[in-house]
């Protein structure tokens, strides 16, 4: 009898332990899908200031600035027709250019006497001025872009 006694004692401790066990594991994946949900929301905030400038018929996906006052962009054109740029305007801000971007190409800029860049990003209103191939003048803006800063000293225009 007492055996018995003891063997349903170590049977009850033994199936508490692997409850608690249970609960403990459930619990750390519990913590660690809201903490995994936190870092993607706010890295999908993040994404989301610079939605206007991957979608639509021009795309600018590289850009930087820097303590100078020089701002490096991209401009893609993913419209039906090649476009002759005249024009990049950045903050008031305006740079006169004459250079063709055709279907699907992709070109470099510099832009400089813009606001300075310090700390990790400035915010830049960013829109271009084209000719269209129907002899069209038009103006695409990217909104405002959060722009990363760089300690470069200066960037390339190609």
């Amino acid at each position: 009898m007492a055996s018995s006694f003891f063997g349903e004692k170590a049977q009850s401790t033994t199936e508490y332990l692997a409850l608690v066990g249970i609960i403990v594991l459930v619990s750390l994946l519990v913590v660690g899908l809201v903490i995994n949900q936190v870092e993607s929301s706010s890295s999908t905030f993040s994404r989301a200031d610079n939605l206007s400038a991957v979608v639509g018929a021009f795309a600018s996906t590289d850009f930087t600035a820097n303590s100078s006052g020089d701002l490096y962009l991209t401009i893609t054109n993913h419209s039906d027709e090649s476009i002759t740029l005249q024009s990049i305007t950045i903050d008031g801000v305006t740079a006169d250019y004459s250079g063709d971007i055709d279907f699907d190409g992709e070109k470099a800029f510099t832009i400089s006497g813009v606001n300075e860049c310090v700390g990790v990003s400035e915010m830049y209103s960013v829109s271009f001025t084209y000719l269209s191939e129907s002899g069209l003048t038009k103006t695409h803006s990217f909104g405002t872009l959060r722009v990363p800063c760089s300690s470069e000293a200066s960037l390339i225009e190609t």
